[in-house]
C-alpha cells in the first residue's frame, strides 16, 4: 500500500473504482450485487474466524444503527448522481450527513460536510446521463468492498464487538485510493492526522514513544498508530519496537560479534539464534538493540531498529491462510521501505514447535515466509530450540539455508552467578527489595529444582525475580481502599464501553474522565505507599522457601 504522498490522483485513476457494467438483472453477478439491498448484500458476509459475536454472526448485525444509516444513504446518493454503482465517495457522503456519529464529528472539525464533498465527487467522476431507478439495488465497487472489510479488521484491533461510523471512516482512510479518499486529499485533509483525530476522539490519544519489548505480553497500543507515519502503521500494526534493557551482557561477546556480522552479509543476512530455553538468547536480542541505538555497531547496522514482529497481531483480522500471507508480505514490504529495520521473530512460530499434521495457515504461513526471505533485502534475526530447528532444518533445508545459525549454549554456574549480579539492581530497584550476596549464589543453585525446564542462566533469573515478587506479596498487601477504587476503574470502564456501543457520546466521555480520576487516584496512593515502604531485605531462606513452591510435586 503506497502513501497518500505518492498516489497519483489523476482521473483515470480514481475512474478505476467503478465496477464492470451491470448485467441483464443490474448487477455484478458478484455476491455482492446478488443480493437486494444493502443490508442484504452486508448479511451474505461472514465475520471472520474468532469475532466476538461468534461463526453464526452476520456481518449486518455488528453494524450500528448509524452506520446502516450511513450505507443506505450512500446508496441514496449514488442514485441521486445517477451512478450505477455503490462506491467509496458515496459511503464519505453518507459518514458526513450522519449527526451524532464519530465520523461526523471528526469531519465537522475538519470543515468538511455533504456540500463540499459532492462538489468534489462531481469535479472527479461526472453524474450518470440516465436516471437509475430507485427501486434496483446498487452493486458495492471492490473498493468500496474493501473499506467494508478494513473496517471490520479496525473494528477487532480495537476490541470492539460493533462496527460504527468510526470504523468505516477509518477503514476508507486504510483503504487511501478509491475516490473517497481522493476527494479528502483535494479537500487539504491528510489521512494520517484524519486517523489520528478519530483515535483521539476514541480515547486513543498519542505517546511519544513506542511501548514494549519482545516477549513481554504488550501489544502495539493505537496510539502509536495514529502518531506513525501511514507507511509504518503497515509495520507497526503488528510489531513493537524492541526498547532494550540496561543489563550488562555477560560472556557473549563472540556470540554477539558473529551476530552482526551475519546481519552485514550481502547475502542471506538471517541469523538464527538457536539455543534451550533460558540460555540468554533474549539477552543477546537485547544486548544488539541497545548497542545498534547507541550506534557502536559496525557499518550499516548503526542506528539500526530492531522491530519484533507479533505473529498474533499478524493473524488478528487475517480472512484465511491466503490472506494471512498477503498480510505478512505487506509487512516484509513495509520493511523494505524502512532501510534502518532488523524484524526480529522472537521465537520464530513455525520452529516452536514441529507439527506433525500442519494446518494450512502453518504451510501458508512457511511459503510466505519462504518467499520473501529468499530476496534476502531485509535483515532478520530469528530465535529457536535446538531440537526444533535441528528438525526443520531436516524437513525443509531450503528455508534453513536461508538462516546462519548462532549457537547459544546454556552458562556456567559462575557466569550465571555474574548475570545475577548484573539484573540484581534491576530487580532491587522494581520491587523495592535487597538482596543478600548469599541469596544470589543459592538462586543459583536452587534454580534447577524450581525450574527444571530450563537453562542457565534464565532459571536463576526468574527464581530471583519469583523469590522477589513473593516476598512483597506477603510484606505489603494492598489496602482494602486500593481494591475498591479498582473496582469503580473497572466498572467504569465497562459503562463507557457500553455508552460507546449505543453512541451515547456524552455519558461515555463523563464515564471515561470519573475513571481517569479514579485512575490518578489510584496511582497517587499507590505511589505514596511504595515510597513510604522501606526494601525489604531477602535472604538465603526467602530464597529456598520460594524454590520449595515451586518445584514441582513428586
Amino acid at each position: 500500500m503506497r502513501t497518500v504522498s505518492r498516489i497519483s490522483w489523476s482521473v483515470k485513476g480514481v475512474m478505476e473504482d467503478k465496477p464492470p457494467p451491470l448485467d441483464a438483472r443490474g448487477c455484478q453477478g458478484s455476491r455482492w450485487g446478488e443480493r437486494g439491498s444493502v443490508e442484504a448484500e452486508l448479511h451474505s458476509r461472514r465475520p471472520r474466524a474468532g469475532s466476538p459475536r461468534g461463526q453464526g454472526a452476520r456481518l449486518f448485525d455488528r453494524f450500528t444503527d448509524r452506520a446502516k444509516k450511513t450505507l443506505n444513504l450512500a446508496r441514496q446518493e449514488a442514485q441521486r448522481l445517477k451512478h450505477e454503482y455503490l462506491g467509496t465517495e458515496h459511503i464519505l457522503l453518507g459518514l458526513a450527513a450522519i449527526e451524532g456519529g464519530v465520523a461526523f464529528e471528526v469531519l465537522k472539525q475538519r470543515g468538511i460536510d455533504g456540500r463540499r464533498i459532492r462538489a468534489e465527487i462531481e469535479k472527479i467522476v461526472k453524474p450518470g446521463s440516465s436516471m437509475v431507478d430507485t427501486m434496483s439495488q446498487l452493486p458495492f465497487t471492490p473498493r468500496a468492498k474493501k473499506v467494508l472489510e478494513l473496517s471490520m479488521e479496525e473494528a477487532s484491533r480495537f476490541g470492539h464487538n460493533y462496527i460504527g461510523t468510526e470504523h468505516l471512516l477509518l477503514g476508507l482512510i486504510a483503504e487511501d485510493q478509491g475516490v473517497g479518499a481522493a476527494v479528502l486529499h483535494t479537500l487539504g485533509v491528510h489521512l494520517d492526522d484524519l486517523r489520528s483525530n478519530v483515535l483521539e476522539f476514541l480515547d486513543f490519544g498519542v505517546e511519544d514513544d513506542l511501548p514494549g519489548v519482545p516477549n513481554a505480553g504488550h501489544a502495539t497500543t493505537s496510539r502509536s498508530l495514529a502518531k506513525a507515519p501511514f507507511r509504518d502503521r503497515q509495520l507497526l500494526s503488528c510489531c513493537i519496537e524492541t526498547e532494550p534493557r540496561t543489563d550488562a551482557l555477560v560472556d557473549r561477546d563472540a556470540e554477539l560479534e558473529l551476530l552482526a556480522s551475519v546481519l552485514l552479509r550481502a547475502s542471506d543476512s538471517s541469523a538464527m539464534l538457536v539455543g534451550p530455553a533460558g540460555s540468554g538468547k533474549s539477552a543477546i536480542l537485547h544486548a544488539f538493540a541497545r548497542r545498534a541505538k547507541s550506534r557502536t555497531l559496525p557499518g550499516g547496522l548503526c542506528g539500526a531498529r530492531c522491530v519484533s514482529v507479533s505473529w498474533s497481531g499478524l493473524l488478528l483480522g487475517s480472512i484465511g491462510p491466503a490472506a494471512f500471507a498477503e498480510r505478512f508480505k505487506k509487512l516484509w514490504s513495509a520493511a523494505q521501505d524502512a532501510p534502518d529495520v532488523v524484524l526480529v521473530f522472537d521465537p520464530l512460530p513455525m520452529l516452536a514447535r514441529v507439527p506433525s499434521d500442519p494446518r494450512p495457515e502453518e504451510i501458508d504461513a512457511l511459503h510466505a515466509f519462504l518467499e520473501v526471505l529468499c530476496r534476502g533485502d531485509v535483515p532478520c534475526i530469528a530465535t529457536a530450540l535446538p531440537e526444533a530447528w535441528t528438525a526443520f532444518c531436516r524437513s525443509d533445508p531450503a528455508l534453513a539455508r536461508r538462516f546462519t545459525p548462532v549457537h547459544v549454549a546454556p552458562m556456567s554456574p559462575a557466569q550465571s552467578l555474574a548475570v545475577l549480579h548484573t539484573a540484581k539492581e534491576r530487580f532491587e530497584r522494581h520491587h523495592r527489595v535487597l538482596f543478600a550476596p548469599a541469596a544470589l549464589e543459592l538462586a543459583v543453585e536452587l534454580s534447577e529444582t524450581a525450574f527444571p525446564g530450563r537453562a542457565r542462566p534464565g532459571r536463576a533469573l526468574d527464581l530471583l525475580d519469583q523469590t522477589a515478587a513473593l516476598g512483597v506479596t506477603r510484606a505489603d498487601p494492598p489496602p482494602p481502599e486500593e481494591e475498591t477504587l479498582r473496582a469503580q476503574i473497572e466498572q467504569l470502564q465497562r459503562e463507557k464501553d457500553q455508552c460507546v456501543y449505543k453512541q451515547d457520546f456524552p455519558r461515555a466521555a463523563a464515564a471515561r474522565d470519573a475513571a481517569a480520576e479514579k485512575l490518578r487516584e489510584l496511582e497517587a496512593r499507590t505511589r505514596r505507599r511504595a515510597e513510604a515502604r522501606r526494601p525489604i531485605a531477602l535472604d538465603t531462606a526467602d530464597v529456598r522457601a520460594c524454590a520449595e513452591r515451586l518445584a514441582p510435586p513428586g
